[in-house]
């Protein structure tokens, strides 16, 4: 029942009493906040309407009404540093509109851009490098999740569209405009070149560092370190389905940051002194590990970890992996036939389906580097792909003679033994490998299948009933569709029946 809060006979406190108690009960209501906002002012009881609205938030953390009321308390009070903190933290996690940009620029423009603070010498600066184009709607949880860690941000746009350097200005980055030349290496050292901090921490827009890691990194940026290493750090490439080298079920351990049902690691120096010598290297897959090598430093492993979504976004990671693939080989022609180059090359091929070309720049780097067992893996994934199952097998087998324990190995032989008519084989080979990796959600998935195909119907509605509660319905529903068409396509028409009836798909 909606309370009658205008009884003239209240005396104004009491009103206001009333006003702060009807918005516990019903926080959503834009009219009492208006209302509450305006008393307050006009009692000049601010302070005290400001408590209130943080206790109010901190029990409602995602209204952003409340935060919207604080900010004009904030504001009314010229208080500006509170107001852009509460800005920032809406920007982050809202779609902010026209006016809520220019609003926290004009509250920006009050403050200037985050300044190293002279006031910490003896302690280690970090200033936050980096290059981006039409981030608009990836920068403020970004942002957001690093300001209180960084000393500086320096962010280069290369050409955005959208309103993303606005974006980084109210985060009080210092904002260079840089025109794209189809290399990454370039910006990159630009960023580098503006930057006074002592330490360079590297990250793109679509990524995430975790508040609880922040001790941890700042024991690694230190006065001391400054002189002796720089740090490799993980990054975790979020996906929505399990079909990566070296894939990793999410464990719980970020709740607030772990996204899809997986992830997949890469690795590379992000964190680094800032001194002239280190620069990046290679206009795409742009690195500065040799430079850091050729320095005299030590690359140590960094325990933090930093969150990757752009591979969520699966149009946007199909039009970055063009890109890549066509500035690759220009890498490629500076380096000659580097492994790493190569495989950078060859694993872009096959996200872009280019499968033959795929098979000839992991044949170039086996020449290279004889028995390099992901590269078998990678050929076997591709013959699957062009239906040339006694050439997946083949390979298979190579990556599992190079390295055993490799579980993409067998997990690519199993596969090209279904798609061949070897149900069976495949299912001793699944079998095998889920008792040394349990938690292996590819292989348990094409176990489930493989029960379907060869009508243990029981066992394989089991399975995935199992495998339902970890991916999401629609995920694992996409997966058996895209078994069955690939099952179809390889003229096994009867396993996928099969295995379409009796995982209860029906289109």
């Amino acid at each position: 029942m909606t309370r009658n809060l205008s009884s003239t006979h209240r005396s104004d406190d009491t009103h206001l009493a009333a006003l702060q108690q009807a918005l516990t009960d019903e926080p959503d209501r834009l009219d009492l906040l208006n209302a509450h906002q305006q008393l307050a002012v006009d009692l000049g009881k601010v302070d005290a309407a400001q408590a209130f609205l943080d206790g109010l938030q901190r029990t409602h953390r995602w209204n952003h009404a409340i935060r919207r009321s604080r900010i004009a308390l904030c504001l009314h009070q010229k208080n500006f540093d509170a107001a852009m903190a509460a800005v920032e933290t809406l920007v982050a996690f809202s779609k902010p509109d026209g006016g809520l940009i220019e609003a926290a620029l004009a509250i920006r423009a009050q403050l200037g851009p985050r300044l190293i603070d002279p006031r910490k010498a003896g302690q280690a600066s970090v200033s936050l490098c980096m290059i981006v184009r039409d981030e608009q709607a990836f920068l403020g949880p970004c942002l957001n999740s690093v300001k209180n860690l960084v000393d500086e941000i320096i962010f280069v746009d290369t050409g955005s569209k959208d309103r993303s350097a606005d974006i980084a200005t109210i985060y009080g980055a210092k904002v260079h405009h840089e025109r794209w030349r189809d290399d990454f290496a370039l910006a990159r050292n630009v960023s580098l070149d503006k930057a006074t901090g002592d330490w360079i921490l590297i990250l793109d827009a679509d990524e995430v560092i975790a508040q609880q890691d922040f001790d941890a990194l700042r024991r690694m940026a230190t006065p001391e370190n400054k002189s002796r290493c720089a740090f490799s750090i993980q990054t975790r490439n979020y996906i929505h389905l399990a079909n990566a080298v070296d894939w990793q079920p999410n464990e719980g351990r970020y709740p607030r940051q772990e996204a899809g049902i997986g992830w997949f690691p890469t690795n590379k120096v992000r964190l680094f002194p800032n001194i002239d010598a280190i620069r990046f290297d290679y206009p795409v897959h742009e690195m500065v590990d040799a430079r850091v090598e050729a320095a005299g430093f030590t690359i140590r492993r960094c325990p933090v970890p930093v969150h990757h979504y752009g591979h969520l976004n699966e149009a946007k990671n199909q039009r970055k992996a063009e890109t890549y693939f066509e500035l690759g080989y220009d890498k490629l022609d500076q380096l000659g036939d580097d492994v790493v180059a190569l495989r950078e090359l060859a694993v872009q091929a096959g996200q872009l389906g280019l499968w033959a070309e795929a098979i000839d720049l992991w044949q170039r780097l086996l020449a290279i580097r004889p028995g390099y067992h992901e590269a078998y893996a990678n050929l076997a994934g591709a013959h699957w792909q062009l239906g040339q199952y006694d050439r997946g097998v083949a390979f298979s087998k190579k990556a599992i003679q190079s390295n055993p324990d490799f579980k993409e190995g067998h997990y690519n032989l199993a596969v090209n033994l279904i798609m061949k008519g070897a149900a069976d084989e495949a299912a001793a080979v699944l079998e095998r490998l889920l008792e040394e990796h349990d938690r292996y959600l590819p292989a348990r998935f094409m176990l489930a299948a493989v029960r379907c195909i060869t009508r243990q119907n029981e066992k394989g509605r089991a399975q995935f009933s199992v495998l339902e509660k970890e991916m999401s319905p629609q995920a694992l529903c996409l997966a058996v569709q895209d078994l069955v068409k690939k099952l179809e396509d390889s003229g096994r028409s009867d396993d996928a029946h099969a295995l379409k009836t009796s995982a209860g798909i029906t289109k």
